[in-house]
């Protein structure tokens, strides 16, 4: 039987802010300028060894549209019913237990993170296939052997062999200090991918024997997110259920990975110059080395006397910090969170499944918001201000009447701003009358899609 790809795209954009964002997490950057994501890459990933009507995507509701967005720049087809909205984040094990119970049958499902670099595709691809084969009786894990003593990751402790290929996985380590990380290096430990294969039984027999609780509760409201969600406790997949389980085993594999939860970790996988300094943009370095440079909107940026500095700049935050220290990223972001930033929701532009829309200007009383339509895309508009819709370029219709570029039309109501052409139409929204509104909140909430 043909496996599912069950892809976890959650996040919360605390780890690579401020190019992460609450509501733009790190599974949808394109870190350094790539031309794809890291979820579109844990997408094609699947489509190495399964089809895309087999493909499951669990997604936090308020990052629906940019999983639409992202699989139809891919051109990939994902049936709207495998797109798996939850209300909240709750952690591994419901959203799990969420696909495991819509997927019919007993198929293999190859369980994918959303948010990870892998060098050898092909070798991992290879590995999920030998694991598929063994799937009816294990659990099997995806182990990567460790280049260095690394903190960040959780690790596995392989046991006796199964197959030439296969282990038994003894322990699973979580996030160590330095001191035991190089321990495990030494003893041959493995880095944890939370990359896992195994029958869909197999693994609800499992969260029934140590999960009973909250398998009771999403059987008791028919698997319903919306019900269920409330009322359960986030819950992590590895502390409930692969910890205690002895169905475990692991394949260890040598290729490069990541999973870039740091811009510690994003600087080793990315071009560097002589001086071991890297930036997407024209970078002037004056005695300097090691350094992480990004510029969102590609600014020259010339870095002087520093050593192991990471530095991005984005339309409305600028982070800088030693490398050494990146993982505290997340003690910033917590930090403006707690503050009510908009920073650290939101950024300025915001994609949406019909384009793009981004504060180009904001006051206290007004805010001028400009959208980017795809051809033969629209959206709907409740204004809650008086509001004028300034067309730019292409063939834009405001409720079914065309304005023509230069030309303007207030709306009031439920509008529909429509884009008939076949070239990406430029609109201006100048809205006035505005009370000390949050620009980011009052552009969100007033759009449909």
């Amino acid at each position: 039987m043909e496996p599912v790809a069950v892809i976890l795209a959650g996040g919360k954009g605390t780890r690579l802010w401020p190019l992460s964002r609450t509501y733009y997490p790190k599974p949808f950057l394109r870190l350094h300028s790539r031309k794809r994501s890291l979820f579109q890459d844990a997408v094609l990933r699947s489509l190495k060894f399964t089809k895309e009507d087999r493909i499951y995507v669990v997604v936090n509701e308020q990052h629906s549209h940019l999983v639409k967005r992202q699989l139809d720049e891919l051109g990939v087809c994902v049936p709207d019913c495998n797109i798996l909205l939850e209300p909240t984040p709750r952690d591994t094990l419901p959203a799990v237990l969420y696909a495991l119970l819509r997927i019919d049958g007993n198929p293999p499902v190859v369980l994918l993170p959303s948010d990870q670099y892998v060098g050898e595709e092909d070798v991992l691809a290879e590995a999920i296939t030998t694991a598929v084969e063994h799937s009816d009786e294990h659990i099997v894990a995806m182990g990567v052997k460790p280049t260095e003593a690394y903190t960040g990751y959780g690790y596995i402790r392989p046991g006796e062999k199964i197959t030439e290929r296969m282990y038994r996985v003894a322990e699973f380590k979580e996030k160590p200090d330095k001191k035991a990380a190089e321990e495990y290096l030494a003893r041959g430990y493995l880095w944890n991918t939370f990359i896992h294969v195994f029958r869909k039984n197999l693994l609800l027999d499992e969260i029934k024997k140590n999960a009973w609780e909250i398998y009771l509760t999403f059987t008791k409201h028919g698997g319903d997110a919306r019900s269920v969600y409330p009322v359960i406790q986030p819950t992590p997949l590895s502390e409930a259920v692969l910890e205690r389980t002895e169905k475990n085993a692991v394949i260890p594999l040598s290729i490069n990975w990541s999973d870039l939860g740091s811009f510690e970790l994003v600087h080793k996988f990315v071009r560097k110059d002589e001086n071991g300094n890297s930036a997407n943009t024209e970078l002037v370095s004056v005695g300097a080395q090691g350094n992480y440079v990004y510029s969102v909107k590609r600014k020259t940026v010339a870095v002087v006397g520093l050593k192991n500095v990471f530095v991005v700049d984005t339309p409305d935050a600028i982070l800088i910090g030693d490398s050494r220290r990146s993982q505290d990223v997340k003690t910033a972001f917590k930090i403006l969170e707690e503050k009510g930033s908009p920073v650290a929701d939101y950024h300025l532009s915001v994609q949406r499944p019909w384009g793009d829309a981004e504060v180009a200007d904001s006051g206290n009383s007004h805010m001028i918001v400009k959208l980017r339509i795809l051809p033969g895309k629209g959206t709907w508009i409740s204004p809650t201000t008086k509001t004028t819709v300034v067309a730019l370029s292409g063939n834009v219709q405001v409720n079914g009447r065309r304005i023509c570029p230069g030309q303007a039309s207030e709306i009031a109501g439920r509008t529909e701003i429509k884009n008939n052409g076949s070239a990406v139409a430029e609109v201006l929204l100048v809205k006035t009358g505005l009370k000390n509104a949050n620009p980011y909140k009052e552009m969100l909430k007033e759009f449909e899609g």
